[in-house]
């Protein structure tokens, strides 16, 4: 699992895509098309972009921060 941290909120990345999947030969973007990636992939609730691609992460709540790292802490 890679965590990935933005604006300090964790999130766990599921997929990264190249931007230039979601183009066209014109060099538009089709953010539907990115959204219906989002909706496609499971637990996926956001999309982050870099210069180079589209991350597609779930949130990560405080919850379960805390409980991987108790379990880290016992082990």
């Amino acid at each position: 699992m890679k965590l990935y941290k933005n604006n300090d909120i964790y999130y766990i990345v599921h997929r990264t895509i190249p931007i230039h999947n979601f183009a066209s030969k014109s060099g538009v973007l089709d953010m539907e098309f990115v959204k219906l990636w989002r909706d496609y992939l499971i637990k996926v609730d956001h999309v982050l972009r870099t210069e180079t691609s589209f991350i597609f992460v779930e949130t990560v709540q405080d919850a379960q921060v805390l409980e991987e790292m108790e379990k880290e802490t016992h082990n």
